[in-house]
């Protein structure tokens, strides 16, 4: 399964960069998700990042942070652009059912479904269960990646049901990211061989 690690939308550049750099090794891909930023703040995170030998080929960045769709990184998008779908790699947050077969449809490599449990990051915002969300992704032949409340405990439930996990204040709203990022990586695996 793969780890998505998503940074908390309240970053700056430098802690993004700081956190990314110390998380790489364990996750599969970093998402920018940082709506008050702006193209500078972006070009700035992605120089810091690839100055302390980050691997911008892990990075994806949201379609809500400014200058993401003039960057050559794959994107990913709100359910609501699912009709401006770009050219190259991209993914999409879905809600429903017929969002998850539309984003297929429009040639989406990935979607991201969620929320499964209360999501911390997000108050007020109730979970919808894994059970929902097999049923709305069922059948779909690209990746599903979960999100919302993946706390390491709760990894089991997903095993052998998608793709990937997205975690954001698990790990990048933790003081020591590197160490929430390896256990979480070590849960997967453990759940992977069992």
């Amino acid at each position: 399964m793969e780890l998505h690690v998503l940074s908390t939308g309240q970053m700056a550049p430098e802690d993004w960069a700081r956190k990314a750099a110390l998380v790489e090794k364990s996750a599969d891909f970093l998402h920018i998700r940082e709506p008050f930023w702006n193209e500078k703040n972006l070009s700035e995170a992605l120089k810091l990042y690839e100055e302390r030998a980050g691997d911008r080929r892990k990075i994806i960045v949201n379609a809500k942070t400014a200058g993401a769709t003039k960057s050559t990184l794959p994107l990913h998008l709100p359910e609501t652009f699912l009709n401006q779908a770009p050219e190259g790699k991209w993914g999409i947050s879905v809600h429903s059912r017929e969002a998850a077969l539309a984003a297929e449809r429009a040639g989406a490599s990935w979607i991201m479904a969620g929320p499964v449990f209360d999501p911390g990051s997000k108050n007020g915002v109730q979970g919808r269960g894994m059970e929902n969300i097999l049923k709305m992704t069922e059948g779909l032949q690209i990746p599903v990646i979960a999100v919302g409340g993946l706390t390491p405990d709760r990894l089991r439930e997903l095993a052998g049901k998608v793709h990937g996990a997205a975690v954001v204040s698990g790990i990048m709203g933790q003081e020591d990211p590197a160490a929430a990022a390896e256990h979480y990586r070590k849960v997967i695996r453990r759940w992977e061989t069992s």
